[in-house]
């Protein structure tokens, strides 16, 4: 493939990435004259239909936007089989790189900024009607000047009424996936809000919030557990940037930011104040969809819903009047309407032989009055051939549950019992029934006090509850009796188990102090325990990158899983350095160059300048978060030094090396 020129323009030079189903190649575009990135899609995959497929639509889905924060795609193209995409060139290094690469926490502004751009393009995406589905910070790219841009789209999908069924593949990476993405769900905008805040959650800590042996083990914790809260591992994380990483993250998708607008909209706040904790109005949302005693529903539907002497239930009105789910129009289940036909047919033989009935009874006993019995209390069947014999019609205006009166059985009449009646006179009906019944809600991983409001809302009351420990978090509900779906009646008696958290074994603590920072955290999960925030200061007397100290002191027993915080030494302060002289008469000079804090990443050089030629005396790169670089250079004489930012001259100054 190296040397092949594509539609005789793209030239490609060497492979740079590989992927799980394209090879990204370093390419050189002969009509612009420009660099270029050339991603094709491997040979294994050019015959498999959905991988063509898929490629094409990250094709399509990449070139339909356009954003400074997203990899811009010059051209799309085939050729002899070879299907690929000429893109921007960028820098190799990503975000997940730069993310391992910062030895202390990223602060709140620094955070803010680079969720603001990758926000303000997934903003551009779903106002395109395009979810990214697979956002992780190695699909972000890290340009020279610090700023990031948003790169494969390879599994976005366009969010059209074609594409509201999940296909069952769960597609995206698992550390990152939404709840929804494991359980092969319904996937929209929502889902990338979920990715990017979890994101958030590993730049403002430096790891994602679950992980585990197996992918599977990963995506259920997704889906059941809850993450450390940030504040724990990052003291120094601003409290109202905390609140929207675990906004963004919550498990159920409407609990969640409904959009990204909402997200920028508090990024943009924060950057305005990313020292100061400012509070969200986040209440309309919290009460929208909190747990709340909510209304009985289905007596409006029950009201009047006789049909030729055949009740229809709260569930088949609803199934009538309601919108099915999966045609999204209204339909009339087939079972029903044979219902109904038996039910006019029933009616129809029913009404005939009463009409038989009532005239052989008329002609017997002609027009005659006489007292109605008493038929409340019977069955309604036993009742109804009896006024039948009677020459009396019958009409049912009502099924009604009741917790005192059988199924089938008449709970009132119309007109009272002793009341004089002629033949052929109608008489109205109430009946029963029985009590009703309700299937039992689901009440696990619920508190005592949402299960409380469920059980209200079907007429349930909650009985004994019983604590004990379970794998459950403390205070959740592990167990309950009945078992959710079962049918029960109004007034029920739930019994349930309630969580006191897993058993937990007490752990001594290692002696940390010393050791290497990897040392350290090896130390700590061998001991089941968990490592929390992790400072850094300057030592005159412990080296760099070993612990100074330690939160809780070695050989404490604790809880398992017990979070540690520990302090890192940065080694001697540079401040305390002075000049020296060595044994050849060499002074060595301490500069302090102050860095820019636009950037985060940047290249600090010091040149002297020699019969007006350049030497290069220092040459390194510094993050912004130092601040400060302290630059130590020897020299002899007197010396032109020019001091560069990022190959920009900042400084230039004639120093006196024989001087101290």
């Amino acid at each position: 493939m190296i040397g092949k020129k594509l539609a005789g323009r793209y030239e490609i030079i060497e492979a740079i990435g590989d992927g799980g189903m394209s090879i990204v190649y370093r390419g050189h575009c002969h009509v612009l004259n420009r660099p270029v990135a050339i991603k094709i899609l491997k040979e294994e995959f050019v015959d498999d239909a959905v991988f063509v497929k898929r490629f094409d639509q990250e094709a399509k889905s990449a070139a339909s936007i356009q954003h400074a924060n997203i990899v811009n795609v010059y051209d799309v193209g085939i050729e002899d089989d070879i299907h690929y995409i000429v893109m921007e060139l960028l820098s190799d290094r990503t975000l997940k790189d730069y993310i391992e690469e910062q030895k202390v926490y990223l602060n709140t502004e620094s955070i803010v900024r680079i969720g603001l751009q990758i926000a303000e393009a997934l903003q551009v995406a779903h106002d395109k009607g395009i979810v990214h589905r697979d956002i992780k910070p190695q699909n972000i790219l890290m340009t020279q000047e610090g700023n990031v841009k948003v790169a494969d789209f390879g599994i976005a999908r366009a969010v059209t009424s074609s594409t509201m069924v999940n296909t069952k593949e769960a597609v995206g990476s698992v550390h990152y996936s939404s709840p929804e993405q494991s359980r092969a769900g319904f996937v929209d905008k929502r889902s990338d809000i979920y990715s990017f805040g979890i994101l958030l959650y590993e730049l403002a800590t430096g790891r994602v919030p679950f992980v585990g042996d197996t992918p599977i083990a990963i995506a259920l914790k997704h889906l059941k557990e809850q993450p450390i809260p940030p504040h724990l591992i990052n003291m120094h994380l601003n409290p109202a940037l905390e609140a929207l990483i675990l906004k963004c993250i919550s498990k159920d998708p409407i609990n969640r930011y409904q959009n990204v607008y909402e997200i920028i909209e508090r990024l943009e706040t924060l950057q305005r104040n990313p020292d100061e904790a400012v509070v969200f109005d986040e209440v309309a949302d919290e009460d929208k969809f909190s747990t709340r005693v909510l209304p009985k529903i289905g007596a409006d539907l029950e009201q009047n819903a006789v049909y030729a002497g055949a009740a229809v239930s709260a569930e088949e009105q609803f199934e009538i009047n309601g919108e099915d789910e999966k045609s999204g129009g209204f339909v009339i289940k087939p079972l029903f309407i044979i219902a109904v036909i038996l039910g006019v047919i029933f009616a129809s033989v029913f009404l005939a032989s009463t009409f038989r009935g009532r005239g052989n009874t008329s002609a017997q006993q002609g027009d005659q009055s006489f007292e109605l019995m008493k038929i409340e209390g019977m069955n309604y069947e036993e009742a109804a051939v009896l006024l039948s014999e009677k020459g009396l019609a019958v009409e049912v205006t009502e099924y009604r549950y009741s917790d005192s009166v059988a199924a089938d059985v008449i709970i009132s009449q119309k007109p009272k019992a002793e009341t004089t009646v002629k033949s052929g006179q109608t008489i109205a009906l109430v009946v029963s029934k029985g009590a009703k019944q309700i299937e039992l809600p689901n009440l696990m991983g619920k508190t005592v006090d949402e299960a409380r409001v469920i059980l209200s809302n079907v007429d349930a009351t909650l009985g004994e509850i019983k604590p004990e420990n379970s794998d459950y978090e403390e205070g959740l509900i592990f167990s309950q009796t009945p078992v959710a779906g079962t049918a029960i009646e109004s007034g029920a008696v739930v019994n349930i188990m309630v969580s006191t958290g897993v058993e937990v074994e007490q752990v001594v603590v290692p002696d940390i102090v010393g050791k290497t920072k990897n040392e350290a955290l090896r130390l700590l999960e061998n001991a089941d325990l968990i490592y929390g925030a992790i400072d850094t200061e300057h030592s005159d007397t412990v080296e760099e990158d070993r612990v100074i100290s330690q939160a809780i002191k070695a050989g404490e027993k604790v809880d398992e899983k017990t979070i540690v915080n520990f302090v890192i030494s940065l080694g001697v302060d540079p401040a305390t350095v002075s000049d020296t002289i060595d044994s050849g008469g060499k002074v060595t000079k301490t500069f302090r160059l102050p860095l820019d804090d636009q950037k985060s990443v940047q290249v600090i050089e010091v040149k002297k300048v020699v019969d007006g030629k350049e030497e290069v005396l220092y040459g390194k790169i510094h993050r912004k978060e130092e601040g400060v670089v302290v630059l130590n250079i020897t020299g002899e004489g007197k010396q032109i030094l020019r001091f560069y930012i990022d190959q920009e001259l900042v400084e230039e100054r004639e120093v006196d090396f024989s001087k101290e």
